[in-house]
């Protein structure tokens, strides 16, 4: 009875969150509106930042409470897919990054900067939360003395690298299809990485770090786009199709991606490093 319960959550939670939770969280951002009529906006650059942090706050509340029950009732990497999931819906409905640019130049920059640390302030706390619920527990305590400062600095560096490099893979455009898969792949790259990083210099991992690591790579994307192409020349950049990779996602994209994207790396890191270990020694002669 427990089992086919187990498998009845495992399967519908995915589907409520794609169907009803995920819907939900799209509809406050569905309303979002730039000065010209357009959806082309993120969640601060609009016509109603109020009503894009609202959006923010709506969707992270939806998208804790089926990941929190999730946790509780299966495992922590599905609770963070099926959250994922949820947020896929309202990231997907914020416009085009290189639309908004060719529209508003690089006065855009700095307000997707302010939202992207919001973004990944508020997935942090979401990650929290969603964790607490989880059958078996590890406070923040633990996870702070899980591995020494010069560790998480390296492994959240490389995970972040990672990440970067990943939504290089797809994002040949701005359109949001692209550029949340592309999220998805950095995710994933940050949640491959901060594991067989740890493995390799004997150091102990967490999948927060790759979480962690998949939005400092959201907030350095508008860091770099305040350097390139600078402030003055965002809107040619724009024009010019130079808005690519990590630079065509949205703070909010990033954060779905690096829920749904950090369990797959992590899963895949973990088969791949118990392959290796199960691979049978050749004794030298």
């Amino acid at each position: 009875m427990i089992a086919r319960m187990k498998t009845a959550l495992r399967n519908g939670l995915p589907v409520l969150a794609l169907l009803l939770f995920g819907p939900l969280a799209a509809l406050p951002v569905a309303g979002l509106r730039a000065s010209d009529g357009s959806q082309d906006t993120t969640l601060l650059v609009g016509t109603s930042p109020i009503g894009g942090l609202i959006a923010l706050v709506i969707g992270a509340v939806l998208a804790v409470v089926i990941g929190a029950f999730a946790a509780r009732t299966l495992d922590l990497l599905r609770a963070m897919s099926i959250a994922g999931l949820t947020l896929a819906w309202p990231a997907i409905r914020t416009g085009d990054m290189r639309d908004i640019l060719q529209r508003t130049g690089g006065g855009a920059i700095p307000l997707v900067l302010v939202e992207a640390i919001l973004v990944a302030v508020v997935g942090l706390a979401c990650f929290a939360v969603i964790r607490s619920f989880h059958t078996k527990k590890t406070s923040v305590r633990d996870i702070v003395t899980l591995v020494t400062p010069k560790n998480t600095l390296i492994l959240v560096g490389a995970g972040t690298v990672g990440a970067l490099i990943g939504s290089l893979v797809v994002a040949f455009d701005a359109l949001p299809g692209q550029a949340l898969l592309a999220a998805i792949l950095g995710g994933a790259a940050a949640g491959a990485v901060v594991p067989l990083l740890a493995s390799s210099i004997g150091a102990k991992d967490d999948i927060a770090l790759a979480f962690a690591a998949t939005l400092v790579a959201g907030v350095i994307a508008p860091v770099v786009m305040l350097v390139y192409p600078g402030l003055g020349g965002a809107a040619d950049a724009a024009r010019a199709h130079a808005i690519v990779g990590p630079l065509a996602v949205q703070p909010l994209m990033w954060l779905s991606g690096a829920f749904v994207g950090a369990p797959i790396g992590w899963g895949w890191a973990g088969a791949t490093s118990s392959q290796i270990n199960a691979s049978p020694t050749v004794a030298s002669s």
